[in-house]
């Protein structure tokens, strides 16, 4: 009777496994923000500056986009710690949880709001990018590195624009640019 009890926990085990294991596999590379959905206002707002970078093999989510206007799920240019567990995505630092829907190459990510705040509904609309997924490297971002002011704009790997090399690898971790502006 052991046997059989421990077998039948051995399996149920395994199949919740590969259940997170495929969602996670399933989310991973770049993201870019198309819509927003909640009880906000954005007034002619291009969401694609947003994107949002996914490493599941380290466990990491980077929320990438213009650190003074953006819309983010996590603190903007920063690596975050999540877990992805029966399609609901937790962060680490935050503890905000986003319940994860995957509609072929586009992803929807709902956040679970909190009952006693009224109007926190919010829904992200992300499509896959085509960027490859060595073009961010979340350790290359250091927010802390001091970068100049000087306007030498770079186009990065992920299709944003930086002010300059420094800020394109050391606060966007890309891992190539090119020169001049992105053509958007």
């Amino acid at each position: 009777m052991k046997l059989f009890l421990f077998s039948l926990l051995f399996v149920v085990q395994m199949c919740q496994m590969d259940s997170i294991t495929k969602s996670s596999d399933e989310l991973s590379g770049q993201y870019i923000l198309q819509n927003v959905s909640c009880f906000c206002f954005f007034e002619d707002y291009d969401f694609r500056n947003n994107q949002l970078w996914v490493f599941p093999s380290k466990n990491l989510i980077v929320s990438k986009g213009n650190v003074n206007d953006g819309v983010y799920i996590s603190p903007p240019n920063e690596a975050e710690q999540y877990n992805l567990i029966n399609g609901v995505l937790t962060l680490a630092d935050s503890s905000k949880e986003y319940v994860v829907d995957f509609n072929g190459d586009e992803v929807a990510l709902t956040f679970i709001d909190n009952p006693l705040i009224a109007d926190d509904e919010i829904t992200y609309y992300f499509k896959k990018g085509e960027a490859k997924g060595n073009c961010v490297n979340p350790e290359n971002i250091k927010l802390n590195t001091a970068c100049t002011k000087e306007y030498d704009p770079v186009c990065g790997c992920d299709g944003l624009t930086y002010s300059n090399p420094c800020t394109a690898t050391n606060y966007g971790g890309v891992s190539a640019y090119t020169r001049g502006a992105c053509s958007n």
